[in-house]
């Protein structure tokens, strides 16, 4: 069985679409480029709740960021290289609340199906940032749960 050259290329331009983005060359921008800001996620990111804590408390299991890890493999690695979210990614976030960030997350990813994962999930995959970018480990995980996430600041300045 022959095919056309048209439908042979329609084919291939198929086998270069990686979650709705054309590849040509080399990544996009849209794939390489973090998720939005801390300002484009609007208030949820604005200043915490009375009693807050810094992320440098240990806000996240070690456990909770390995499980994270075996999810980010699987459900963000087609479109986001692990160090994606390593360095400048976190430092953008530097004094906003874990909430923002985790709500940003939340409800625009996957890009393929925004808000598909369960909440403890998306705490899951936010501990494994965290741990990529050098913020301790603590004994409890870190919770799913807004009003909590609230009183949480991200901070990327080591003790």
């Amino acid at each position: 069985m022959t095919r056309s050259f048209g439908a042979a290329a329609a084919g291939i331009g198929s086998a270069l679409i990686v979650c709705g983005t054309a590849l040509v060359g080399a990544w996009p921008a849209r794939v390489m480029a973090a998720p939005e800001s801390p300002q484009e996620a609007g208030a949820s990111a604005q200043a915490s709740e009375p009693g807050a804590r810094s992320t440098r408390d240990g806000v996240y299991s070690a456990a909770q960021a390995d499980r994270g890890g075996k999810t980010f493999t699987a459900r963000c690695l087609g479109c986001h290289p692990p160090d994606q979210f390593v360095g400048p990614f976190l430092s953008g976030w530097d004094g906003q609340t874990v909430n923002g960030l985790f709500e940003m997350m939340r409800t625009s990813m996957p890009d393929d199906d925004p808000g598909s994962l369960t909440r403890q999930d998306y705490a899951d995959i936010l501990a494994f940032v965290f741990k990529k970018n050098g913020v301790p480990a603590g004994p409890a995980e870190l919770t799913s749960v807004s009003t909590d996430l609230k009183r949480i600041v991200v901070d990327v300045h080591p003790k």
